[in-house]
């Protein structure tokens, strides 16, 4: 799927992402609108 780092380049890009997570970007994409601030929260595996 991607690495957190991953994750957030692509939350931040504007570019189209067809990658397995894909769906779940464009969901984060989507709300970013809707919100002022996002905040991630990294846990250790």
């Amino acid at each position: 799927m991607g690495d957190s780092k991953t994750v957030i380049k692509k939350c931040q890009s504007s570019i189209i992402d067809r990658s397995v997570i894909g769906a779940i970007i464009r969901d984060i994409q989507s709300r970013k609108t809707d919100t002022r601030r996002l905040s991630f929260l990294l846990s250790q595996k």
